[in-house]
């Protein structure tokens, strides 16, 4: 093994019509502009933040193919078919610190008010 993948995803609340009324500036950590380059969203006060590691395969030459295969492995492991076990990390309890409900019911609870 020669490479791994560290991922950082943080999910942040942006109020409904507050797409464009948040506008963000580039930070060190919080990117002020989306993957079209127009200016992004900025979250309000409700952050949560969940990484994953994954091994790249290919060992010490590999490819761009495996880079995508580590980071579709990742998505995978928060929120779709785990590559291992059985329940993805934003359906696991406790993922988001220590916190008894799941990520998923966590991020769903800032639409109402809830932190």
């Amino acid at each position: 093994m020669a490479y791994v993948t560290r991922v950082t995803i943080d999910f942040d609340w942006v109020p409904d019509g507050g797409g464009t009324s948040f506008l963000g500036i580039d930070q060190a950590d919080n990117p002020g502009y989306s993957a079209n380059n127009a200016a992004g969203a900025v979250g309000m006060a409700q952050t949560a933040r969940m990484n994953i590691r994954e091994i790249v395969p290919g060992g010490d030459a590999p490819t761009l193919a495996n880079f995508l295969t580590a980071l579709t492995n990742a998505a995978n492991d928060m929120a779709g078919t785990p590559i291992i076990g059985t329940v993805p990390q934003m359906s696991q309890p406790g993922a988001v610190n220590g916190d008894p409900r799941t990520p998923l019911a966590i991020i769903q609870s800032w639409a109402t008010g809830l932190p």
